[in-house]
């Protein structure tokens, strides 16, 4: 949708906005409950214990004590089955708040898939860059530890490289919905969204230097 397009929507919606907003503000919350629903169904009942690749998250962690454990259940309730399929390595960046303990934690209630490290602060690229080379997975992704997944992603993943796994598949991308914490739930308002509208493949990706 062009930008026109929206100033257009903005104008003619404008003496509605006291009614959308309240109303905005229900289906936010209601699409946290509907997520937390579905992962818990999803993960009881539509286990799947072999897949066609295995999965690592790598994830730089500071002062996330609030978030972390939302974050690694949304791994742990995967449709694709974690113990089997998925390895999470947590790097705490020289955290100062109860994150690094909180890491410990799930560490010793998943010693075989969870991997805690620590390291003195030196930004997120540093820490994700520490965990690598603890990667024992075929396929590896980066994941704040503020966000979380949603129960069927690593799954869908998991049938795309399966689905492409003679062409040399080199990399996947998923949708990204933003979370409004004010709200406590998420809407599908980026305005990147469109395209993961379909699913598509680009069989030759240009170098930097060719748009110079």
């Amino acid at each position: 949708m062009k930008n026109n397009t929206f100033i257009v929507l903005r104008k003619k919606l404008a003496p509605y906005k006291g009614l959308i907003v309240p109303l905005l503000g229900h289906y936010v919350s209601l699409s946290l409950k509907w997520y937390q629903l579905r992962a818990y169904f999803a993960s009881a009942l539509l286990k799947k214990k072999n897949a066609n690749a295995s999965y690592a998250v790598v994830s730089a962690c500071f002062n996330v004590e609030e978030y972390i454990d939302c974050f690694i259940k949304s791994l742990l309730c995967q449709t694709l089955d974690f113990k089997n399929n998925i390895q999470v390595v947590l790097v705490d960046d020289g955290s100062n708040d109860s994150t690094w303990e909180k890491l410990l934690y799930w560490q010793r209630k998943y010693p075989k898939n969870i991997l805690a490290l620590h390291k003195q602060n030196g930004g997120q690229g540093s820490a994700r860059n520490f965990g690598l080379p603890y990667v024992q997975a075929d396929w590896v992704t980066f994941a704040d530890p503020d966000d979380f997944y949603d129960p069927f992603a690593l799954e869908e993943v998991d049938k795309i490289i399966g689905k492409y796994q003679n062409e040399k598949l080199s990399f996947v991308s998923l949708n990204y919905i933003p979370f409004y914490e004010n709200k406590k739930g998420f809407v599908e308002d980026h305005p990147l969204s469109f395209r993961f509208n379909n699913e598509r493949t680009i069989k030759k990706v240009k170098f930097l230097n060719s748009f110079i």
